[in-house]
C-alpha cells in the first residue's frame, strides 16, 4: 500500500496541520481548511457519503486558494503559474493535471493521457480506435462518490488477524492528499492482535549509500515505510529509498 487512500477522513483532517508545519499557509489559512474539512467530516459522519464527497472538494479548494496552488502530490514541487491561470480548470481537474504530468515541470513533459494515447497505443498495436485511454475516469469518480471517504481499515484489520499475508505500508513524507500525518492516524488505530507489539517497536533509519532515506517499524505481519525526499510517487521521487521496502516485499537484494 502506498501512499493510498485508505482512511480519508483521516487524510483530509491533517491537511491543514501539515500545511501550517511546512509553512505553506499561515494561521488564517490553517482554520479557514480546517473548517471545511471539519464540515466533510461532519457530513460523513451524518452518513451524507456524497455530500462528504463534495466537501471534500470544497476542501481541496480551500487548500488551492491559500497556497496559491501547492502540489498535493509533493509540497516541495514548484507548480507552474499557468497550470492555475486555466480557468475551464476545476479543482478537480487540476489536481490530476498535476498527478499524469511527468515531473519535473518546466522540462520536456509528457502528458499521461498524450503519452498513452500516442506512444503506448502505438507500440502495442492492439487498442481499438474507438477507445481512449482515461475517458472513463471522470464517469467512473461519479460512481464512487458514495463510497469515496469511506475507510477501508476494516479489511486491513482482517487481512492482519486472519491470515499470514505480510502488509507493507509505505508513504512519502511530502505528499499531501495521503499525507503520513493521516495516515499514522488509521494505522494506530488498527484492531490486530499485534497492535501493541506495533506500538512497542523500534522505528529503525533506513540507509542506502551512507544517505539517511527514510525510516521502518515492522512487528508480526506488518510493515511501514516512512521514506524521505518523497510525494505520491514513491518509486519515482526516491528509488533508492524504496529499495529499502523492495527488498523487504521480494527478499531479494
Amino acid at each position: 500500500m502506498g501512499n493510498a487512500w485508505i482512511s480519508p477522513v483521516d487524510a483530509t483532517l491533517t491537511w491543514g496541520p501539515l500545511l501550517l508545519a511546512a509553512g505553506l499557509v499561515d494561521q488564517e489559512g490553517y482554520e479557514d481548511i480546517q473548517a471545511e474539512a471539519r464540515e466533510a467530516e461532519r457530513l460523513f459522519n451524518e452518513g451524507h457519503y456524497v455530500n462528504s464527497t463534495a466537501q471534500w472538494a470544497r476542501t481541496q479548494g480551500a487548500v488551492m486558494r491559500r497556497t496559491n496552488g501547492v502540489d498535493f502530490y509533493n509540497i516541495l514541487t514548484k507548480v507552474p503559474v499557468r497550470l492555475f491561470n486555466t480557468a475551464t480548470l476545476s479543482d478537480y481537474e487540476k489536481l490530476r493535471e498535476m498527478l499524469i504530468t511527468n515531473r519535473p515541470y518546466g522540462r520536456q513533459e509528457y502528458n499521461l493521457d498524450t503519452f498513452m494515447n500516442t506512444v503506448v497505443r502505438e507500440a502495442l498495436g492492439i487498442i481499438p480506435q474507438n477507445v481512449t485511454w482515461g475517458s472513463q475516469s471522470d464517469d467512473v469518480f461519479d460512481t464512487l462518490r458514495g463510497d469515496f471517504m469511506k475507510p477501508v481499515t476494516e479489511g486491513i484489520e482482517k487481512l492482519l488477524n486472519e491470515t499470514d499475508i505480510i502488509l507493507t505500508k509505505y508513504n512519502g513524507n511530502l505528499d499531501l492528499i495521503c499525507d503520513t500525518p493521516g495516515q499514522i492516524l488509521w494505522v494506530d488505530r488498527l484492531r490486530w492482535s499485534g497492535a501493541e507489539g506495533y506500538r512497542n517497536a523500534p522505528r529503525l533509519p533506513i540507509w542506502e549509500n551512507d544517505r539517511l532515506e527514510g525510516y521502518y517499524k515492522s512487528y508480526g505481519n506488518f510493515r511501514f515505510f516512512w521514506i524521505n525526499v518523497a510525494g505520491h510517487s514513491v518509486p519515482r521521487d526516491n528509488p533508492a529509498g524504496s529499495n529499502a521496502f523492495l527488498r523487504d516485499m521480494t527478499s531479494f537484494g
